[in-house]
C-alpha cells in the first residue's frame, strides 16, 4: 500500500489527529520515538519493553505493525475517520484489520 495519512477526530472532545497507514517509516528510522512524539503512551511502553527484551530486534516487527496499532488505539479512544469515499474507507479497514468508524456526514 502506498503511503497514506488519515485524519481522525474525536466527536466528544473535538481533538483531531493524523495517522499514517502502512509501513512505519518513522519507526524504521527512529525506533520507538514516534510513539513518544504522538503521545501514544501504551504503545510506547510496549515497544520499549520489547526493544529491551529482544535487544532491538523487535523494531523489525514494529516497522510493519506500529501504524496499525496506533490507529486501533485511536479508535479505542473514540476517534473516528473524517468523511471519505467508500473505496478509501474499505482500503483503510483492510490495512488496519478492523472496521474503523467514520464520522457521519450531516
Amino acid at each position: 500500500m502506498a503511503f497514506t495519512t488519515v485524519t481522525m477526530t474525536n466527536p466528544h472532545t473535538g481533538a483531531i489527529k493524523t495517522a499514517p497507514v502502512g509501513f512505519a517509516w518513522t519507526v524504521f528510522f527512529f525506533s520507538f520515538m514516534p510513539a513518544m512524539f504522538r503521545g501514544d503512551i501504551k504503545n510506547l511502553f510496549i515497544m520499549m519493553i520489547f526493544q529491551v527484551l529482544t535487544l532491538g530486534l523487535s523494531a523489525l516487527y514494529f516497522m510493519f505493525r506500529y501504524n496499525r496499532m496506533y490507529i486501533k488505539s485511536l479508535v479505542s479512544d473514540g476517534f473516528k475517520l473524517m468523511p471519505m469515499n467508500r473505496f478509501e474507507h474499505a482500503k483503510i479497514n483492510k490495512s488496519v484489520g478492523v472496521t474503523v468508524p467514520m464520522m457521519e456526514v450531516e
